[in-house]
This record gives C-alpha cells, sequence and structure tokens, in this order.
C-alpha cells in the first residue's frame, strides 16, 4: 500500500476520528475478560511442550519486557518503572530466569526452540554489560536460540554505550529499534527527551560499524509544537541515515489514564487535519527516499525482511509491532509481557513487585488473559490482513462457514464503501489508497467487542 496523492478532507477526519485499538491483538487488551484461570495458562504451555516435541520444526518468538528508564518521557504509554538505581538489574534479570524456568516446568521441560527474540521496555540498555551477559546466558542456557534466528532490541540513544552494542553483537544482534521521535529542540524540551542528532549518528554509525545489518528508528506525530515543516526536517533527516526501517507512530494522547501526559500543553498539540497532514508529509518523503509502506506505520527499504515478508505473505502484526514470522508462537517474560500461544493470550503482572512476589512463590506470573473461539480466530484473520495487507476475505469460520457480522458491521463497512475508504470485490474487502489513513476504522468494522462495551477511555483517537 502506498500513500494516497493528498491526505482525506477534514471532514472525513471528524466522522471516523473516534477511539479504537491499534490491533496489536485481537480482542484488544481492555476486552480481555477480567479473569483468566492460571490452570487455562498451564495447559496452554503444556500444549506448547507436545508441539516442540512432536514437531522438531516447531520454533517460537520470545520477547523480554526490561521497564527500567532513568527518566520518563512525557509522551510516553508504555509500563516504565523510573529508577537510577543500576544495581536493580541483576535481581530484575533473576526474575526473568525464574519465570522461564517456571514455564519449562509447565512444558514438561520440552526444549524450546527461537526463532525470534526481541528485547523491549522501557529501556532494555538500561541494564549495564554484566547483566546483558547475565540475562543472554540466562535464556541461552534454557532454549535452543537458532542459528538463522532475528534478534533485535530496542535503545535509547541517550544512555546505550558501544559497549553494550558491542556485547549484544556478539550474542547475535542483528537488528536494533531507535527512539528518536522528532529532532526539533522545541518539540524535544515539549516531550521532556532531549536527544542531540550527534547522538544519533553516533549510534547508526556504531551499529553499522560492529556489522548490525537492520537498524530501525521511531518517529512520532501529534506531539506538541509538532508543524509539517520542522516534522519534513526531521523524516528527511532520518531517511538521509539510510536507516532500513521507519516507524512512524501516531502519538496516543491519554491523559485520563496516563497522568503523565497531564504535564504535556494541551493547547500545542496539532490538531486532526495537522496531524494527517504530518503523517501525508512523512509518507510522501519516504516513498521518495525508496522506502516501501507497510501495513499502518512502518516504512521499509525494499531489500529489508519487513518489505519481503509482506511480498511473500508472511507479515504479521503482535504486541511486538509488524514482523517477519507470521504463525509462531510468542513467548513473553517479564513484567507486563505478553504471551500468545496456540489459541490463549496471557500477560503478567504489570508492576514489578507483584511480578517478583509471584515469580518469587513459583507461580507464573500471569494475571490476565483469554482464550479465543473460533469466532475471535475468524476475525483476528481478516484484521489481521487489513492491518498488514490492507485486503481480506470476509470472516469465516474454521469450518468454512461465515462468521456473523452484527447490523453495526455491515452498516459501517457500507459507510465505509460510501466514503471509497475501502470496496468490495465479492466477498473480499479492499483498503483504497484514500483508506489507508483509516486503517484503524476499516478493522473495527469486523470488531465484535464493540457492540458489548465502551472501552473508548483505553484507547486513542484513529485519527
Amino acid at each position: 500500500m502506498q500513500p494516497q496523492e493528498s491526505p482525506p478532507s477534514p471532514s472525513l477526519l471528524v466522522k471516523y476520528g473516534r477511539p479504537g485499538p491499534r490491533y496489536t491483538s485481537y480482542p484488544a487488551v481492555p476486552h480481555w475478560p477480567e479473569r483468566y484461570p492460571s490452570a487455562r495458562w498451564a495447559a496452554a504451555l503444556a500444549d506448547l511442550g507436545e508441539r516442540a516435541r512432536s514437531d522438531p520444526d516447531h520454533a517460537l518468538s520470545l520477547y523480554v519486557h526490561v521497564p527500567f528508564c532513568e527518566r520518563r518521557c512525557l509522551f510516553c504509554g508504555c509500563n516504565v518503572v523510573l529508577s537510577r538505581t543500576h544495581a536493580r538489574g541483576s535481581g530484575y534479570v533473576d526474575l526473568i530466569r525464574r519465570e522461564l524456568d517456571r514455564v519449562l516446568e509447565a512444558t514438561s521441560q520440552a526444549r524450546l526452540r527461537v526463532c525470534q527474540m526481541h528485547w523491549g521496555g522501557g529501556t532494555p540498555t538500561w541494564l549495564d554489560v554484566a547483566d546483558l551477559i547475565a540475562l543472554h546466558r540466562a535464556i541461552a542456557e534454557r532454549v535452543e536460540l537458532l542459528p538463522d534466528r532475528e534478534q533485535s532490541i530496542e535503545i535509547d540513544p541517550r544512555v546505550t554505550t558501544m559497549a553494550q552494542l558491542e556485547t549484544l553483537q556478539r550474542f547475535g544482534l542483528d537488528r536494533l529499534s531507535m527512539g528518536v521521535q522528532d529532532i526539533d529542540p522545541t518539540v524535544q524540551k515539549a516531550i521532556g527527551r532531549h536527544q542531540s542528532l550527534a547522538q544519533i549518528e553516533h549510534m547508526v554509525l556504531g551499529a553499522r560499524a560492529l556489522g548490525i545489518r537492520s537498524i530501525a528508528v521511531d518517529l512520532v506525530y501529534g506531539l506538541p509544537h509538532q508543524s509539517v515543516d520542522s516534522f519534513r526536517r526531521t523524516v528527511q533527516t532520518v531517511a538521509d541515515l539510510g536507516v532500513d526501517r521507519i516507524a512512524v507512530y501516531q502519538f496516543a494522547y491519554l491523559p485520563a489514564r496516563l497522568k503523565h501526559q497531564r504535564a504535556l500543553d494541551a493547547a500545542a498539540l496539532p490538531d486532526a487535519d495537522t496531524r494527517v497532514k504530518l503523517f501525508h508529509t512523512a509518507a510522501t518523503i519516504l516513498a521518495r527516499a525508496g522506502y516501501e509502506a507497510i501495513g499502518m506505520d512502518h516504512f521499509a527499504l525494499a531489500d529489508d525482511e519487513l518489505a519481503l515478508a509482506r511480498r511473500a505473505g508472511t507479515l504479521r502484526r503482535n504486541f511486538m509491532g509488524y514482523t517477519t514470522r507470521a504463525g509462531t508462537d510468542l513467548l513473553g517474560l517479564g513484567a507486563s509481557a505478553i504471551s500468545r500461544i496456540g489459541r490463549d493470550f496471557a500477560q503478567s503482572a504489570k508492576a514489578v513487585p507483584e511480578y517478583a512476589a509471584q515469580v518469587e512463590q513459583g507461580q507464573l506470573p500471569v494475571v490476565a488473559g483469554m482464550e479465543l473461539s473460533e469466532d475471535d480466530l475468524a476475525r483476528e484473520r481478516v484484521i489481521q490482513s487489513i492491518m498488514c495487507y490492507g485486503e481480506s476475505e470476509l470472516p469465516r469460520l474454521g469450518n468454512g462457514t461465515a462468521a456473523q457480522l452484527s447490523p453495526r458491521s455491515w452498516e459501517q463497512l457500507a459507510e465505509l464503501e460510501r466514503d471509497a475508504l475501502v470496496r468490495r470485490e465479492g466477498s473480499r474487502v479492499v483498503v483504497t489508497p484514500r483508506g489507508r489513513y483509516f486503517l484503524r476504522n476499516v478493522a473495527m468494522a469486523f470488531d465484535a467487542y464493540l457492540d458489548r462495551d465502551d472501552a473508548a477511555a483505553q484507547f486513542s483517537r484513529t485519527a
């Protein structure tokens, strides 16, 4: 999907600018039931163990959440623990080790093979070199890290050192994702995140020199004091660095839920019309620079694995964003980490003290989750296809029968078609170039849980 020639009209933005999920999962986390039996999650892990033993080709993705940051960025919506006491790192690594031991017990000590490993946060490089080594060793001693695995990490260029990257590269790191957000000093001051262009360039050049083959940069649009001209300079500067992937995320402004965002100047936030112009400007610059549009908000060079996966039909969206390994189970470790094993989601305790208490008691630290029904799985397939490829067949259950769409869903699809955001081709729904700006709205038409309750306060606006 490539960007349209001009952004959508203000009237469309007003009409479709409503709270909605970002669909890193379906159902979205706020729609998961209040209770999820720990025995159900243990059974899912037991099934994982059986698959690992019976299928020598079975491999999974492993996500490790490191929640610590030295200071708070005011725009951030991640699960973060503020601390400058880096000595806490070794204790947290030990908790990860013990949690993984408990997971392996639930799989009856199956040998799990890992084809993709990602460390996110927070700031994983908040851990010092010794703790990074200890964390990698704790994992490598317990699971089989496949030689051709994808291994990535999120970094903050303000706190990451070349010594940390050198250590991680020796252990197989081949991808890093770097938070930049915006290089404009006024915007940086407004969001409490100052980083110089020199720091960013140093990380990019250093990673290249180490042989790290893929570098991604995260940008955010919709931040206070952003203008089309200032964001144009940011995007062009990042594109000129020649990084492999660039994510252009919409700022999720949720001050009712994220109290630190109340420190932002709401009057300085761009309106909906400006926000879409910011994204359109970024998409135009990146297309001219040779980046392909991927899904909702990612751009990748043509030879990057993300672009190759989209062409091959193996692109997938999950809690790690867009990934290249479709159909793999996802095992999450650490406070707030989310797993997807078979047809089950599970999330660990968000607060580190609660997570630590459960791990220390020998428990699986799962506090929320959901087993997906056949209807959930059918809708998930449609929403995945919409979010990754911009088109999908109408949902069908596992036995081939059509899933039941509500009157609201049919009304929304008809409305989207009248506004030329989608077109119907028999049983297929195809997002138009104009509709690319409203992918979340298209996906929402297939979301059965939006018929049942109002979780608007949990979601950011779609436009």
